[in-house]
């Protein structure tokens, strides 16, 4: 990925799906063509009016391929006339080592015979140089001694080969999962549009008519639609499509349960509107024909679906056409009120945060979020869940049916997903549910126990063929477990072996014996578990190997929602929820985890 970024930064390459080009496509195989405008780019080479072949005539590469010729790098693909190009075919590992010994000069063999595989090669030589330039390494490590010649070049080994060759130091883009992604700040709005009810334009005609850099404006009151309301216009990196409630206003959105408010388009946000009486789903981020990237969505009330099944926020990639989605920032919101389905539903997601959310109440017993279908790289972190009935409360993974799937990961429900930092509590099923994941931190959450199940459950999720999968790499540690009676499982595992660490928990409250169940769960109380009071909310120990726990009673007090009480409110209110929670009431330790994210 370094050196993705690295040629990116000089130029060197654009994307692989234009007119967004943000992604890079690195296990594509690259052809001539593509070659030849890397090098080109690379070496600086000049424009010619040169037609060095025949074959190329109409072709995006044409210019570059030309170029190259010029330049001696390139001698065609037909010898010995060598009068066609093949701008379409792969290229091999051989050919690249001797497109780029021409195209950098390189002369020095060393020793030469550096790999095995390549004696027969008319490339050997040129697989010399290039390795004796440290350009590469060989195909097989750690030891290297193959070359792989007649092996299809990827567009990632491409990105290192010449950042290599360039001497380009890797760049280590923001990890996304710790990067909510929101639109540029002091960007003026290109255009300004005013939504007020009743009046044109209405929502449907000003999505209709959307541009890059419009800001639309929704007045106060009371905006309906008739069936579902879609935008499918993007904006670009600098100039987001914004759609946000008027100065001062309070605007609501009643989908009067004829459809769902729909974002199928890329750098879109939506703030500070309130959602309700979806048919389906409340809202539904899912791309059409195109990928969907570069969703924000904060600040908003979403509610009360009129009918199901379906999600208050619902993100999903669309098989049928194969276009993806991911890059998601869920921030700030009340959600609530999902009709079997989890209030925040995803499905083979590439890439999403969902950070200091009022999850609560579903209507009809589901999860409280989820991201199942091979979605990766998802971090959950900060939220407050609560009021969630006959089913976990918080699920990385799924059981996702098999025509919905992410196709980069079919082996897995989900890859690389993190939950931290989150409040769970008045819940009947398990608090965080782990289902064909390879890759989960589970730590810093905060889980008040009422509810006989389990704390943490283990099961086999899905694969993309309709098969099992089991857990792999699952860390669960440094979790505050606060006891109000009952006695709930530890942990259980139903998913058969894993790999799974649990480190010290640490405990308070009502009680201090959970049992645990199935392979890989260790006995409770564990060796390093730290009991944080003596049995009562009120008493606070002070431990010097945690740093210490204050103010639990008023915390748990203040987060605990009265029955029927309204939503918490995610700005104001959750935020001083969280910083009682997890700032005051926390231990200041951190786990040591493992490879996939440093805490």
């Amino acid at each position: 990925e370094g050196n993705i970024e690295a040629i990116k930064d000089v130029g060197i390459t654009k994307g692989c799906n234009p007119p967004l080009n943000d992604r890079y496509c690195p296990s594509d195989s690259i052809t001539r063509g593509q070659m030849a405008a890397f090098l080109v780019r690379a070496l600086g080479l000049p424009a010619t009016l040169t037609d060095a072949f025949n074959d190329d005539t109409g072709s995006v590469f044409e210019a570059n391929i030309n170029s190259l010729a010029v330049a001696g790098i390139s001698k065609g693909c037909n010898p010995p006339e060598n009068d066609r190009f093949c701008p379409e075919d792969p290229v091999t590992r051989g050919q690249m080592a001797a497109f780029l010994v021409r195209g950098f000069a390189y002369t020095d063999a060393g020793a030469g015979n550096w790999f095995t595989d390549d004696d027969a090669s008319v490339f050997e030589a040129d697989i010399d140089r290039l390795r004796e330039a440290g350009v590469t390494a060989g195909c097989n490590p750690p030891d290297n001694d193959l070359f792989c010649p007649d092996d299809e070049v990827k567009r990632d080994q491409m990105a290192s080969f010449l950042a290599r060759a360039l001497n380009l130091s890797p760049i280590v883009p923001p990890s996304t999962l710790e990067a909510c992604i929101r639109p540029p700040e002091g960007v003026s709005p290109l255009r300004h549009v005013l939504v007020t009810p009743g009046q044109s334009p209405t929502l449907a005609e000003a999505f209709a008519d959307a541009k890059p850099g419009d800001h639309i404006m929704l007045a106060d009151g009371i905006h309906t639609t008739t069936g579902n309301l879609v935008l499918n216009r993007s904006g670009t990196p600098t100039d987001w499509i914004k759609i946000a409630a008027a100065d001062g206003a309070s605007p609501v959105l009643d989908m009067e349960g004829s459809g769902e408010f729909r974002i199928s388009g890329s750098y879109v946000s939506l703030t500070g509107i309130e959602i309700i009486n979806g048919g389906g789903n409340n809202l539904h981020i899912a791309p059409e024909s195109v990928d969907v990237r570069q969703i924000y969505v904060g600040d908003n009330v979403i509610r009360a679906l009129a009918w199901g099944p379906g999600a208050a926020i619902k993100i999903n990639r669309n098989n049928g056409t194969g276009a993806g989605v991911g890059t998601i920032c869920l921030e700030n919101n009340d959600v609530s009120e999902a009709i079997n389905n989890a209030i925040i539903d995803g499905v083979g997601v590439e890439g999403a945060v969902v950070i200091g959310n009022d999850i609560h109440d579903n209507a009809v017993g589901s999860h409280g979020i989820f991201f199942k279908g091979g979605s990766s790289n998802i971090l959950i972190d900060g939220n407050l869940i609560r009021g969630i009935r006959a089913n976990a409360a918080l699920q990385l993974g799924g059981n996702t049916g098999a025509s919905f799937w992410n196709p980069d990961y079919p082996a897995w429900e989900g890859v690389n997903q993190i939950a931290r930092n989150n409040i769970i509590v008045d819940f009947d099923d398990s608090a965080i549910e782990i289902r064909g994941v390879n890759g989960a931190k589970v730590y810093n959450n905060t889980i008040v126990t009422q509810s006989t199940f389990a704390i943490f459950r283990l099961q086999n999720g899905n694969n993309a063929s309709g098969g099992s999968s089991g857990n792999d790499n699952i860390d669960i540690a440094n979790n505050l477990i606060v006891g109000t009676g009952g006695n709930p499982q530890y942990a259980r595992n139903d998913g058969g072996s894993a790999t799974i660490t649990f480190g010290k928990q640490l405990w308070a409250g009502l009680f201090r014996n959970a049992g645990s169940a199935g392979p890989g769960v260790p006995s409770f109380p564990q060796s390093g578990d730290v009991a944080v009071d003596s049995g009562s909310l009120g008493t606070v120990v002070v431990d010097p190997t945690t740093g210490g726990v204050t103010g639990l009673a008023n915390a748990v007090a203040r987060y605990k929602p009265a029955a029927g009480s309204p939503a918490l409110g995610a700005a104001k209110a959750l935020s001083d929820v969280v910083k009682d929670i997890i700032g005051t009431a926390r231990s200041l330790t951190t786990p040591t985890m493992g490879a996939i994210e440093s805490p």
